[in-house]
């Protein structure tokens, strides 16, 4: 199979029945390196997120929270430009990478791979969802990407004794109670049960330093294609095509996110080591507009 077949393969295939976070880097034919992030997401509460730009740094926000609905994800920062390139990210690593990276402009990975193998995947059993990250510097034709993913054993382990125990979040919501102490005392029972920690969940931690090539890119997922048991990414960054000006990118990829789950997405174009920031597509912002 041709790099061609398969990047238009993995479109077709990669997204369907997936309500994943993601992205993709890589460079369209002209040489500008482009970076695109998403959110898609089961739970109609959160399909009420959007993106929002401020001083070139792309974070989610609520537009209008439904009272009685699933608790709301907790805002993150999706990407942000250091002096070296952008970092992309589906979690609060992202602010604490540019943290840790603002003022590095080598053409490596500085200490990208270094800081997150401090962290874990997310503890929001039972799902455990992956933490994925990239970083594209301006002057090197790469891409670094990682991704904290629960230990597959300990999981499976995870979600047995949860099964035989009875548990579940609805035992330990009470009136006042906030969902985050509701979240926390059910993982710190299941914890108990099963001997683990879910905030220190046993994590597998994957690393990979990838060439990008013209009209390319390489996109990662939290999730697999099958939305019934949210299972994690597996295997490589998949190729992707990256084709046109960064605006031409973020519709191709939102054109193949499932339209029930997709919520927003947005991206940059970095070129002659200047970042541009296209305008979201916010899901939520379209229906308005249509009512």
């Amino acid at each position: 199979m041709g790099l061609e077949e398969e990047a238009q393969r993995n479109m077709e295939q990669r997204f369907r029945d997936n309500p994943c976070r993601g992205f993709a880097i890589g460079m369209n034919n002209d040489g500008g390196r482009i970076a695109v992030t998403w959110v898609s997401e089961r739970r109609e509460n959160s399909r009420n997120m959007i993106y929002a730009v401020s001083d070139g740094a792309v974070r989610t926000e609520i537009a209008d929270q439904v009272s009685g609905m699933d608790p709301l994800p907790e805002m993150h920062t999706a990407m942000i430009d250091i002096k070296g390139g952008v970092i992309a990210g589906n979690a609060f690593q992202t602010q604490m990478l540019y943290e840790s990276m603002k003022d590095f402009s080598g053409p490596g990975p500085g200490c990208f791979f270094g800081e997150l193998s401090r962290l874990y995947c997310e503890p929001d059993a039972p799902v455990f969802t992956p933490k994925i990250t990239g970083y594209v510097p301006f002057t090197q034709p790469q891409v670094f990407i990682s991704m904290l993913k629960a230990d597959a054993a300990e999981k499976e382990k995870w979600l047995s004794l949860l099964e035989k125990s009875g548990l579940n979040r609805r035992n330990f919501r009470k009136e006042g109670i906030k969902e985050a102490d509701v979240t926390k005392s059910f993982n710190d029972a299941v914890g108990r049960i099963v001997g683990i920690d879910a905030y220190r969940f046993p994590t597998t931690r994957l690393t990979f330093d990838l060439t990008l090539t013209p009209g390319y890119g390489y996109c990662i997922t939290t999730y697999r294609p099958g939305s019934s048991k949210l299972d994690s990414f597996e295997g490589e960054p998949f190729i992707v095509p990256i084709r046109g000006v960064v605006e031409n990118v973020m519709e191709s990829f939102w054109n193949v996110l499932e339209p029930d789950w997709r919520a927003a997405i947005c991206g940059k174009c970095i070129k002659d080591n200047k970042t541009y920031t296209a305008k979201p597509i916010n899901n939520y912002s379209r229906k308005e507009a249509n009512r």
